[in-house]
């Protein structure tokens, strides 16, 4: 992140005071990842950058107070706020100085050439420089404070150092900075701790544990994405974490343990062939695996709630294994993928049922029921039972409340009558298009257990202002509330949903 900055500021310094050219070239620079967008804007909002760029070097009691700043007024994590402080910093070549506060550390120097004469005049063989993208050298730092820097993502196993002793500049792996900076283990899929080393990732932390946002260290074909990094648990794969430069992966095995697959995560990478989900995964977000085109069979979990509709997009020759009556099949039929069923295929003749029951078509299934259309509305306030003649309903299916679809039954083009929307608990998810052109909605009160928002769910609900979102929620498309113009999500902070709010730029507030 604070090297993409740092280009950015080099190469365009009118964006220290211009914020809309700002904002436009980091959608350049990140096309996948909105959130470092939004945390560097964030920072830039706050005049961070000016308060940098003023202040001489960069000291603990200066870097404490711009991550206050970021986590009192954002409810930005610590450790995100600190990735995001550093990245400015280094964007705008400030020195670290752990000790400038106080006025007892020498400043750093940046200097040309291998910097022998300042670190032999300090008589300190325990000081190192490394090499910037602008082949000049940054320095001097301490072993600790070069840990750091690979911990943020400064410096690489690639990066050239130097320190006292050394006849010349060579890489970090090939000195003792190469303990920060460990290779993944090639372990098997069937342990059940996976350990990853951060450095080959850059990722977040919020309460729920990490979620890996880009692998930055990984180079070979055969992948395992670890369920533990320096001791805290993974549980999701991030938005474009791999995108389509990775193409030389042919294999991946996610570790038991990881929950979430979100948007875009293995975007285009078309040599990619095998996939080895967990039996803990419980969504795939769109775009996951988009034109993956490579891959041709993927065995499905049970523990999968939600899938996106368009989460295999382009993989045209993909035969799905699942068992009847998970949601891998609903999939699977749903998008005309070939599908092989497991286990008591042979004994469910019948999968689905069709029926009408007063104000909904509805489909059953072993999960329980789908509410695919209503067709009986009447009043501007609606609540969505979670049970239809006495079995559970669990999904609210694709369009069931679209009120410009093109069906012939004019029942349906009553839907704009609906303001407001309470769903009851117990439903776990919500279609495509579900509530999709219903012009007059105003409020939408989501249950707890909701589990996934699928793509334009809310699409062209100009007067919706408020919809409550809950913590269970771990999957919503990034298209779920277009054109909702007016809209403020109600969430907890640090939730998904906070999450997914700052994401795509909408309004949000703690409920």
């Amino acid at each position: 992140m604070g090297k993409i900055l740092r280009a950015i500021v080099e190469k365009y310094s009118e964006v220290l005071t211009d914020r809309q050219k700002l904002r436009a070239l980091l959608m350049d620079y990140f096309p996948q990842n909105k959130q470092a967008c939004n945390l560097l804007l964030m920072a830039y909002d706050e005049d961070i950058h000016n308060q940098l760029r003023q202040g001489g070097a960069l000291g603990n009691l200066a870097l404490s107070r711009y991550v206050k700043i970021l986590e009192s007024h954002y409810a930005v994590n610590r450790d995100n706020a600190k990735q995001t402080v550093w990245a400015w910093a280094y964007a705008l070549n400030v020195d670290f100085d752990d000790e400038s506060d106080t006025g007892t550390s020498a400043n750093r120097k940046q200097a040309s050439a291998t910097p022998s004469s300042v670190a032999n005049a300090q008589g300190n063989a325990n000081v190192w420089y490394y090499v910037d993208n602008s082949r000049k050298s940054i320095g001097p730092f301490s072993v600790d404070e070069m840990a750091a820097l690979f911990e943020n993502g400064i410096i690489s196993r690639d990066t050239f150092v130097w320190a006292v002793g050394f006849d010349n500049w060579v890489k970090a792996e090939e000195t003792e900075l190469s303990q920060y900076n460990k290779p993944s283990p090639v372990v098997s899929a069937k342990v059940t701790t996976v350990l990853g080393n951060r450095s080959d990732y850059e990722m977040t932390k919020d309460a729920n544990g990490i979620v890996i946002e880009e692998f930055i260290g990984v180079t070979k074909p055969e992948i395992v994405i670890p369920n533990l990094i320096d001791g805290e648990p993974v549980y999701a794969i991030g938005d474009g974490t791999c995108k389509e430069k990775f193409t030389g992966i042919k294999s991946i095995v996610i570790s038991d343990g990881i929950r979430h697959i979100e948007p875009y995560a293995f975007f285009e990478c078309s040599g990619l062939q095998k996939v080895v989900f967990p039996g803990s995964l419980q969504s795939i977000a769109f775009g996951a695996f988009w034109r993956c085109e490579a891959l041709t069979s993927v065995s499905f979990p049970d523990s999968l709630q939600s899938i996106d509709s368009g989460a295999f997009y382009g993989c045209k020759a993909l035969t799905i294994h699942c068992t009847v009556g998970s949601c891998a099949e609903q999939y699977a039929r749903i998008n005309n993928h070939t599908t092989i069923l497991g286990k008591n295929a042979s004994s469910v003749k019948k999968t689905t049922v069709w029926v009408r029951s007063g104000d909904y078509e509805i489909e059953k299934n072993v999960n329980g029921v789908i509410l695919k259309r209503f067709v009986g509305i009447k009043s501007p306030e609606i609540v969505i039972p979670n049970s239809i003649d006495g079995e559970p309903v669990y999904a609210i299916g694709d369009c069931a409340f679209d009120s410009g679809n093109d069906l012939k039954d004019d029942a349906y083009k009553s839907n704009h009558v609906i303001e407001r929307i309470v769903i009851s608990d117990g439903i776990r998810h919500i279609g495509r298009g579900a509530f999709a052109k219903c012009s007059n909605l105003q409020t939408a009160r989501l249950p707890d257990g909701l589990q996934s928002i699928d793509r334009v769910a809310f699409w062209l609900c100009h007067k919706l202002t408020k919809a409550t979102i809950p913590d269970s929620v771990q999957s919503i498309s990034n298209n779920a509330f277009d054109d909702c113009e007016n809209l403020t999500i109600y969430c907890t902070a640090g939730s998904y949903a906070e999450r997914y709010a700052r994401g795509n730029n909408i309004k949000y507030a703690r409920k």
